[in-house]
């Protein structure tokens, strides 16, 4: 994979926080050709540390004591030249930037966290093996159970997406409050009872004229430290409502449910929105003791209505989507982008040939004609190896989306949740694509080979 560099002669135990240790001399009766062996403690798993690669800007990023991730986001979020042509150019920065983000995302802090399990799928055609560590997203999980954990973060991204089309629809996002009295906390112990608030709001709402939205139970409150004290969050694509619209909504609550604490407000600036999102669904179990979490793994705490009026938040991903592979290739003084769609109609063609590469002029016909084409220029070798990586890290990632290898397109069979690899010495190369996913292409040897080995002392 290009952009990758092996961990040959790198202070691993320093660099990677525990995550991998080396060892020197005999592993699982394998001899590394330095002696050093490395033990990727996540996998259970042994690796030669010439065989164990990350991409070569985490890893400077990570000598130097952190990983540069403003570094990162200031290459992806550079300057884009305009004139003839400009939009063509606009669609491949933009796709540039997806890219780096994917590279950036995949090594940020927080996805590092010791709970969850790992889900192991290996290609049909080509045995190249994915290895994906989810979080157990458990809100009382001592890791997944605080602000800003990798939970969070999918919690976020998730109803941030809601939120997007929220205010693409109505020009706001309107913020809804429900809290427990507190002669009703008691009774309010019972997550049947909790179920029963959420789904009479959600239809109350929608009869009031707000058919979709989003809601997120908080368990407890900064003010009241220790103390179950539950209040249900809820976004609506509104915005400045009249008096006596949301007394009307006051009422209805309080006659139903018995509440008469109930704030509201609304925001119309995406900064705003956005900090609102973040603060909504933060995990807030461990923030009181008088509940314990047992029985309560099934339940439910954030939740949408009116599925069908929510569309695709990311105005890029369609044509990222479209876009299953992008090698990237050095012409005569500018940079060739090839971009590859593993759905068009000639990917079986290609595939008997071997390979997934598409010709210029094919592309071209797929694209149609252009006019005026700006020409991009060269990348310096460093950055050039930044993007290599990043392209490479994300279209791993998309192409799990679809169930797809990401080295042959072919078809992944998913084994399910694995405990670990049962300190297995791994004759490959290993590539660590992010804190929490793993890429093995095992060395494969012809029949004749492999009775000689038997064979040998």
């Amino acid at each position: 994979m290009n952009g990758f560099i092996s961990l040959k002669g790198k202070d691993v135990d320093r660099l990677f926080k525990g995550q991998l240790k080396v060892y020197r001399g005999k592993r699982k009766g394998k001899r590394s050709k330095d002696g050093r062996i490395v033990r990727d403690v996540e996998l259970r798993a042994y690796v030669g540390d010439w065989d164990y690669k990350v991409p070569k800007a985490v890893l400077e990023g990570l000598e130097g004591g952190k990983i540069n991730l403003t570094w990162l986001a200031k290459s992806a979020n550079s300057d884009i030249s305009t004139g003839a042509g400009a939009p063509s150019e606009e669609k491949f920065f933009e796709a540039w930037r997806e890219f780096l983000n994917a590279l950036r995302r995949g090594w940020d802090d927080n996805k590092i966290f010791r709970c969850g399990v790992l889900i192991k799928g290996t290609c049909m055609d080509c045995g190249r093996v994915h290895i994906i560590k989810n979080p157990c997203k458990r809100e009382w999980c001592p890791d997944c159970g605080v602000p800003g954990s990798a939970y969070h973060m999918y919690l976020f991204a998730k109803a941030l997406g809601y939120a997007k089309e929220m205010w693409r629809q109505s020009g706001a996002v309107g913020y809804l409050v429900i809290t427990c009295p507190l002669e009703l906390r008691e009774k309010w112990k019972d997550k049947e009872v909790l179920n029963k608030v959420v789904r009479y709001i959600q239809r109350m709402l929608a009869r009031e004229g707000f058919p979709f939205g989003y809601s997120k139970w908080h368990f407890a409150g900064d003010e009241n430290p220790g103390k179950w004290y539950p209040h249900l969050n809820v976004l609506i694509p509104a915005g400045y409502l009249k008096p006596e619209k949301l007394e009307r909504i006051k009422k209805l609550i309080e006659k139903h449910l018995g509440v008469k604490v109930v704030h509201y407000e609304y925001a119309k600036d995406p900064e705003r929105i956005i900090h609102m999102v973040y603060y909504i669904t933060r995990p807030t179990w461990n923030m009181q003791v008088e509940v314990e979490s047992a029985g309560w793994s099934r339940f439910r705490k954030s939740r949408i209505w009116g599925k069908k009026y929510f569309k695709k938040a990311h105005i890029w991903r369609e044509f990222l989507r479209d876009l299953n592979h992008i090698k990237r290739e050095r012409g005569e003084g500018n940079l060739n982008v090839v971009l590859i769609d593993l759905k068009e109609d000639k990917k079986e063609e290609r595939a008997e040939k071997g390979n997934l590469t598409i010709e210029e002029e094919d592309l071209r016909e797929m694209l149609g004609p252009v006019s005026d084409e700006p020409e991009i220029e060269e990348f310096p070798d460093d950055k050039e190896e930044l993007i290599l990586s990043a392209i490479e890290v994300w279209y791993v990632r998309e192409a799990l989306r679809d169930d797809k290898c990401s080295r042959c397109g072919g078809e992944i069979r998913w084994e399910g949740v694995i405990r670990d690899l049962d300190n297995e010495y791994i004759e490959g190369e290993v590539f660590r694509i992010g804190w929490n996913m793993w890429v093995i292409d095992e060395r494969r040897y012809p029949k004749e080979e492999k009775k000689e080995k038997a064979r040998s002392p």
